[in-house]
């Protein structure tokens, strides 16, 4: 039985793990159990409360935080779970034992277990360790000014980096020209309210760090970290492009798509570097094409400022982020994707709770493109 994917919070979420192997033969005792036993029909609470411990020791959150969603008997090819690591001998016959789907924040794990969970490991993110987390949260709590204690990780994305600058723009600063296995990862300094239920309290704040798979360079997005109360950043794994009819005969700076709930209706609105404006709207649902106008023409100088504006508001810093409303009191009308080159940000908040050099490029497109 194949474990069901659900969506948390937002979008399109990662079935992902981050993290590596869980309690240690030393920590816990081992079970003697015939193997010749049939698997009890549901997971059993020791088995819970282990994965729980687990995670919450790792994310550095309270197990009681940790929801387990849904578990499915499996039975795994050898003793490491079908998980190996590099250079790992996996010895042994097959291991009856569970496949578990857990939830922190918004986002959802899948460990793998024996019948007892003597064994256990995550899924997807197997080189993101306990070490890599422990580092993660030194970083920021040096960065931060706060104990390391109170921080928490809400979010890991798995990421190949084009550059050794690990995805953060630097001036005049030369990256090495290699891709680079890491991650994106989102700290905060306390737990965030599970969207549709928030408090009417702003939420906790939250930093985005990049890192190499190895640790050796933990870096915090400084730029796409500048939430202002009750927006909360996410990552989005959502790759967004405009229909192949869409009439363009010059190169994309920029486009943006907009969701109206209200409506129904898809807006995908170009600038090409001609000059050329152009809105096209569609039915969301059926994605049949209702209109297609050309908005408006703006000068190649305008063109040129604009991809210098984005250039210098450090734009691309901003990619697989989505900025979204936490506010219950603030009702937030759809959702927008903007896109230049291949950097996509989600926008499902108000221009004033993005980061300042975001709320730049904002103001500047609706100037352009005028909603």
């Amino acid at each position: 039985m194949s474990t069901r994917i659900v969506s948390l919070g937002v979008g399109l979420m990662l079935l992902t793990n981050a993290l590596s192997n869980a309690l240690s033969a030393s920590a816990v005792p081992l079970l003697a159990v015939r193997p010749d036993l049939p698997m009890p029909s549901s997971l059993p609470g020791l088995v819970s409360r282990r994965v729980q411990l687990d995670l919450g020791r790792q994310l550095n959150v309270p197990f009681h935080t940790i929801e387990i969603e849904e578990a499915t008997v499996q039975t795994w090819p050898d003793q490491c779970l079908g998980l190996n690591r590099p250079n790992e001998r996996c010895v042994g016959d097959e291991v009856k034992g569970w496949e578990i789907a857990v939830s922190s924040e918004q986002r959802r794990w899948v460990y793998r277990s024996d019948r007892t969970a003597n064994r256990l490991r995550l899924e997807s993110l197997p080189n993101f360790s306990n070490q890599l987390s422990q580092q993660l949260l030194e970083t920021a709590a040096k960065d931060t000014q706060q104990p390391a204690t109170s921080l928490q990780i809400l979010d890991i994305q798995p990421v190949v980096w084009d550059s050794g600058c690990l995805g953060i723009s630097t001036p005049d600063v030369a990256c090495t020209q290699a891709q680079v296995p890491g991650f994106r990862a989102i700290v905060a300094n306390g737990p965030r309210a599970n969207l549709g239920y928030a408090s009417e309290e702003p939420g906790p704040t939250e930093w985005i760090y990049h890192l190499s798979e190895d640790g050796s360079q933990i870096v915090q997005n400084t730029v796409a970290s500048e939430t202002k109360a009750y927006v909360g950043t996410f990552f989005s794994n959502l790759e967004v492009v405009m229909p192949a009819s869409s009439p363009f005969n010059s190169r994309i700076v920029f486009q943006s798509i907009a969701y109206s709930f209200v409506d129904g209706t898809t807006y995908f609105r170009t600038l090409t570097a001609d000059g050329e404006v152009w809105i096209e709207m569609r039915d969301t649902r059926s994605n049949q094409l209702i209109e297609t106008i050309m908005l408006r023409p703006v000068s190649v100088d305008e063109v040129a400022d604009f991809e210098k504006l984005l250039t210098q508001q450090q734009f691309s810093d901003f990619d697989h982020i989505h900025y979204i409303n936490e506010n219950p009191m603030s009702a937030i009308d759809g959702a927008e994707f903007i896109i230049a080159s291949r950097t996509t940000v989600g926008i499902s908040a108000g221009e004033r709770g993005l980061p300042d050099n975001l709320q730049a490029v904002v103001k500047a497109w609706r100037t352009i493109a005028p909603l």
